[in-house]
């Protein structure tokens, strides 16, 4: 019997977040991101599943913000209970618009020295970001293989030619993880 490939998984939240609402599909608090996992692991052995997202930080003065926080520290409980790790990054408001600083280079840095300290044998990637194509292209020389798991309205024609796998997630297979 040959041993079971090491699978870690990499989430970036606010990718799988926005891509859900735009299609919508409720990506919190009634999806089952361990069903979701577990179809793109395919009886692999999970080694690790890492959350990727930018903080809200709620002010008082400000309802919304605070129902926000709320429902992302709702998120970040149901990922902790599940054994997620969760990485964080910060959000960062310029001209009225939220932008995510540090998430991408937390992702990219995990799955670099994660194949250099050969803590998997497969990087399930689900982010269309292509700042993280140097990190894959560590991986591979690695000797890892990285599956890049895109959205099907808007897939990165650069992660499809650079990772060894492809799976562009739609409707279906979404909706079959809301609870």
């Amino acid at each position: 019997m040959f041993p079971k490939e090491k699978v870690k998984i990499f989430l970036d939240g606010s990718n799988f977040y926005y891509y859900c609402k735009d299609i919508g599909i409720p990506a919190y608090p009634n999806f089952d991101f361990e069903k979701l996992i577990n179809i793109l692991a395919n009886s692999r052995l999970i080694k690790e599943k890492s959350y990727y997202v930018g903080v809200v930080r709620g002010k008082p003065s400000d309802s919304k913000s605070m129902k926000m926080m709320a429902k992302q520290m709702s998120l970040f409980s149901y990922l902790k209970k599940n054994e997620w790790k969760i990485n964080k990054g910060y959000l960062l408001k310029t001209k009225g618009k939220h932008h995510e600083k540090g998430v991408d280079v937390k992702l990219a840095l995990d799955l670099a020295l994660g194949a250099v300290d050969d803590l998997y044998d497969v990087a399930i990637l689900i982010s269309s970001d292509t700042d993280i194509l140097p990190a894959v292209e560590e991986a591979k020389l690695r000797g890892k293989k990285v599956e890049y798991i895109g959205f099907s309205d808007n897939p990165s024609k650069a992660m499809l030619n650079k990772c060894d796998r492809s799976m562009l997630l739609g409707k279906k297979i979404l909706k079959s993880c809301v609870i």
